[in-house]
């Protein structure tokens, strides 16, 4: 059975990513890309899943940064994960607008 590394836990948008690249690969997660990247190095599993688009800022940054920092790694393949984010605010508060101009969210 393959094994397939990832960030977690199970139902994240990793996990989610991992499961519909192989829905028969046995998921083995981890809590961030520095533990992932250590277990993957041991050879914990064949294949290794990272978020690596949206990489200004934060922890995707430092996935890419890792990834062009390790040696004898493989690009082999993407996943696209469609996820559909809303934008809340409270009652009260200034409602941003978006690019579009309207607001990001309206109260129906």
């Amino acid at each position: 059975m393959l094994t397939l590394m990832t960030l977690g836990p199970a139902g994240s948008d990793c996990w989610l990513a991992a499961q519909r690249y192989n829905p028969a690969a046995e998921i083995l997660t981890c809590r961030n890309l520095d533990d992932l990247f250590a277990s993957f190095a041991d050879s914990a599993s064949e294949l290794a899943l990272v978020p690596v688009y949206n990489t200004r800022e934060g922890a995707k940054r430092d996935a890419r940064n890792a990834i062009v920092a390790a040696a004898g790694l493989y690009w082999v393949d993407n996943v696209v994960l469609p996820l559909h984010l809303s934008l809340f605010s409270l009652p009260g508060k200034p409602r941003p607008v978006s690019s579009a101009g309207r607001y990001a969210v309206i109260r129906c």
